[in-house]
């Protein structure tokens, strides 16, 4: 044993190269799996945030039908969807029993008023209860809207398409 540690021999060029070649052999798998799991954490971050927002537009877009008259704020389209337009009333979606609209460029915002400046939604009404053109007989009481969530940006890229039936007599 005391040969072995007592040895002035060192190691050759060629083991030294033979050895760097056999880690970059196996670093190279490692990093790539780090590389993957980082890009999949930022996929799965953002597919949460988009399902958070999807909840909350669906909970507003409902209680905005249910209860005529709720108005839902919209971005100003003049700060280039950067500030939302306080001065207006925002667009109802329900007036009364038959006065249903659709609403472009509507803001997100949670029950405590926290607003989501990234993400704008569009409102669109497809079909209603009695007399509206659309109606549907075996669902006498629901409207229906198609709800498109889309990103707040020069793209507009859509995030989420849903759409929404909604029970006016359900509480």
């Amino acid at each position: 044993m005391y040969k072995l540690y007592s040895s002035k021999k060192g190691m050759t060029l060629t083991e030294v190269m033979v050895s760097l070649a056999v880690l970059g052999i196996l670093s190279v798998p490692l990093m790539m799996t780090f590389t993957n799991s980082i890009m999949v954490t930022k996929l799965t971050q953002d597919q949460i945030e988009v399902n958070a927002i999807t909840r909350i537009v669906k909970k507003t877009v409902t209680n905005a039908v249910k209860y005529a008259y709720s108005p839902i704020k919209t971005f100003d389209a003049a700060a280039n969807g950067t500030a939302y337009n306080a001065t207006a009333d925002g667009v109802i979606l329900r007036e009364d029993a038959t006065g249903f609209n659709s609403g472009v460029n509507l803001i997100i915002s949670d029950s405590d008023g926290n607003i989501y400046n990234k993400y704008a939604f569009n409102a669109e009404f497809e079909r209603g209860p009695r007399p509206l053109i659309n109606y549907d007989p075996e669902f006498p009481n629901t409207c229906q809207y198609l709800v498109t969530i889309f990103r707040n940006d020069a793209n507009n890229r859509v995030v989420a398409r849903l759409r929404l039936d909604i029970n006016l007599l359900e509480d």
